[in-house]
C-alpha cells in the first residue's frame, strides 16, 4: 500500500498542495467548505503527517530529553511525574535516559539526545564534571538546558532547580526544636544539645548555619 501524501489528497480534491498544507496547519485564509473537504479526505485516506520531515522544516522536534542517575529512585520518579503532564499539555514528548551514576554513560546519553535534536534537556548530573563541554555544546546550539537536584557544572549558563541543603538543615533542626511534643519530652536544654549535634553555629550576624551542607541530599538519594 502506498503512503498517503498531501500531493495525493490535493490531486483527488482538485486543489493545490499549498491549500492542503494550510488546512493541516490551521491557517485562517481557507474557506470553511474547503477546510471540511480536505479534512474529510485526510480522514478517508488515513493521512498521517511525517513528524521527521516536519521537524526538519520547523527546526523543532517537540521532544525533551530527561537524564537522571537512577530510574528507580522515588525522588526522580516524582520529578518525571511532574514534568510529563506540563510538557504534554504543550505538545512535547519525553525521551527518558538513565546515567546509572556513570559519567561515561551520561555523556553517551547526551550525545544521543543531541543527535535526536531534542528541544531541551533536563539533567540531574552523575557528578560528571568532565561532561561540562558537552552541556556547553548543547546550549551553544540553542538547546534549552535545566539542571535539577545537583549543580556539578557551575560554568554552564542555564536554568537550575536545586536544593539549598544548608537552609534545609537549618529549617529541619529549627522545626524539631520548636515541636511541642519534643519540648515536652526532652525540654529546651536537650533541644539546645540537639542543635549542637547537628552542627548548627552562630554566624557573626546572629544567623545560624550548618557546616554540613549535604545531609538532606544524601538522605534523599540513599532513601533515608
Amino acid at each position: 500500500m502506498h503512503q498517503t501524501t498531501m500531493k495525493r489528497i490535493a490531486g483527488e480534491l482538485g486543489v493545490s498542495i499549498t491549500t492542503v498544507s494550510k488546512v493541516l496547519n490551521h491557517h485562517a485564509d481557507i474557506s470553511e467548505a474547503t477546510r471540511n473537504r480536505v479534512l474529510a479526505k485526510v480522514e478517508e485516506l488515513g493521512y498521517q503527517r511525517n513528524a521527521v520531515a516536519r521537524s526538519l522544516t520547523l527546526r523543532r522536534t517537540h521532544t525533551l530529553g530527561i537524564v537522571i542517575p537512577d530510574l528507580m529512585h522515588s525522588f526522580f520518579v516524582e520529578v518525571i511525574a511532574g514534568i510529563e503532564p506540563v510538557a504534554s499539555a504543550r505538545g512535547f514528548g519525553l525521551l527518558l535516559c538513565s546515567s546509572g551514576e556513570d559519567p561515561r554513560k551520561e555523556r553517551g546519553e547526551l550525545e544521543l539526545l543531541r543527535g535526536r535534536q531534542v528541544d531541551g534537556v533536563v539533567i540531574a548530573s552523575a557528578h560528571a564534571s568532565g561532561n561540562t563541554d558537552m552541556l556547553k555544546q548543547l546550549t551553544r546550539h540553542g538547546t534549552g538546558l535545566v539542571m535539577i537536584d545537583r549543580d556539578d557544572h557551575p560554568s554552564v549558563k542555564c536554568h537550575r532547580v536545586v536544593t539549598d541543603d544548608e537552609q534545609v538543615g537549618v529549617l529541619a533542626t529549627s522545626h524539631r526544636c520548636r515541636a511541642p511534643s519534643d519540648r515536652a519530652r526532652s525540654g529546651p536544654r536537650d533541644c539546645a544539645r540537639q542543635e549542637t549535634r547537628t552542627g548548627l553555629a552562630r554566624r557573626p550576624g546572629g544567623a545560624r548555619h550548618s557546616p554540613v551542607r549535604s545531609v538532606a541530599r544524601r538522605r534523599r538519594l540513599h532513601g533515608g
